[in-house]
């Protein structure tokens, strides 16, 4: 299938909204699926920092 211009691409045949709107989802889904492990790393990562602080500043007082 060739497309002569970038209207019939984005028509395909009466398609193109479903098409399109169907690989839109699909990479917002894969970005989402990418993107929520990443912060939640960093989340606990941070969590486990502060934690870490704290029962060195509490060790301190125990001296």
């Amino acid at each position: 299938m060739i497309f002569e211009n970038l209207a019939d691409f984005l028509w395909m045949e009466g398609l193109g909204a479903f098409v399109l709107g169907a690989y839109f989802v699909t990479f917002v889904v894969l970005g989402i699926n990418l993107l929520f492990p990443m912060i939640r790393e960093k989340r606990l990562r941070f969590e486990l920092r502060n934690e870490n602080n704290e029962l060195r500043s509490d060790a301190r007082f125990e001296e």
